[in-house]
């Protein structure tokens, strides 16, 4: 009498399991670099979208001053819930500053990061590889 046995044995499911394991490995710490490269891009990005208002404002304003108030410019930033909303510093000369957010969650909690008005430099501590001079608030 013939028996026919279908299906895996418990070694090839074993070593499927293995395959899968190692291949996750190798890629989950590159899937957690990328995203949060992605989130670092949504900071910039946002940032970025402030001070181009801020240059219109200032274009505008008779006294060529940037604004301390988030609410004169003609932006509209959706909300968040990684990054504060960006807070302007006037710090120094009135015609000076900087827009900073601050990451709320994750591992990089509490970092910043910020961008001049004038010059358009970036700064912040929000990129421990590659040191950016401190938002002080003006350029």
């Amino acid at each position: 009498m013939k028996n026919n046995r279908s299906g895996f044995t418990l070694l090839e499911l074993l070593m499927v399991v293995i395959i899968i394991a190692i291949l996750a490995a190798i890629a989950l710490p590159q899937y957690l670099r990328v995203s949060e490269k992605a989130r670092g891009a949504e900071a910039l990005s946002t940032v970025g979208a402030v001070r181009a208002s801020q240059l219109r404002f200032r274009a505008q304003d008779p006294a060529n001053l940037y604004s301390p108030i988030m609410a004169d410019l003609d932006i509209d930033l959706q909300t968040s819930t990684l990054w504060s909303a960006p807070a302007i510093g006037t710090g120094g000369p009135p015609a000076t500053g900087v827009v900073t957010v601050t990451r709320l969650t994750g591992l990089y909690s509490g970092l910043n990061v910020g961008i001049s008005f004038g010059t358009g430099t970036l700064c912040g501590n929000f990129l421990p590889t590659e040191p950016l001079p401190d938002c002080g608030g003006g350029d």
